[in-house]
């Protein structure tokens, strides 16, 4: 698998950052309506059934989502190089223009089984991993349509990093799939053995 160099992909990041601060610094950027709960403030705000609900976004595509799971065989499981055993799984979450336009919210899983994903911390060894933030009653539901097809067009990639130590991609779901729906498709990766997210393979 070949990576990018680490100045390569702190400049995507530095140039991803500047294009979601421009938009976010737009009218409009930081506020929008939402069709079913009204003008809100803030993008989270509580319902009435205590659920977070952010409002639709402003673009004029639907957003599509899909993850995947790729192996770097030329590292271990912590990123230390050379490889000498169990290869370093990173889990990579796409979001991108689509002609879909779900109504419903969707639910994005935390400790989603499907990955072997266990939240919790690889970068401290002796402290105890976290719970999954569904048992603490957090729980995020967003408009996007998972596996959809992408929109008949050609767009920009943007790289998003999610940064250090605790961080996740789960941290920033809003912001991409706002991009997404105004014509970016958003690459954002896990960082493995560097998140509150990591998968045992």
């Amino acid at each position: 698998m070949q990576l990018i160099t680490s100045s390569r992909r702190m400049l995507a990041v530095a140039a991803g950052a500047l294009l979601v601060g421009a938009f976010l610094s737009a009218p409009g950027g930081a506020f929008a309506k939402d069709k079913h709960h009204g003008e809100r403030s803030h993008p989270h705000q509580h319902d009435r059934d205590n659920r977070f609900y952010p409002p639709d976004q402003a673009g004029p595509y639907g957003i599509g989502h899909t993850s995947v799971i790729l192996t770097d065989t030329s590292r271990n499981l912590n990123g230390s190089m050379p490889a000498s055993g169990s290869a370093r799984p990173l889990r990579l979450d796409i979001w991108y223009p689509t002609r879909v336009k779900p109504t419903e919210h969707i639910r994005y899983t935390w400790n989603n089984p499907m990955y072997n994903e266990n939240p919790g911390s690889t970068v401290f060894p002796g402290l105890p991993d976290l719970p999954p933030l569904t048992a603490l009653g957090a729980r995020s539901y967003n408009r996007v349509a998972e596996n959809a097809p992408l929109a008949p067009a050609t767009f920009p990639l943007l790289i998003a990093s999610h940064g250090n130590l605790v961080a996740s991609t789960k941290n920033m779901p809003d912001t991409l799939e706002t991009l997404a729906s105004h014509g970016y498709v958003v690459a954002s990766v896990e960082h493995t053995g560097n998140s509150d997210a990591y998968y045992q393979g």
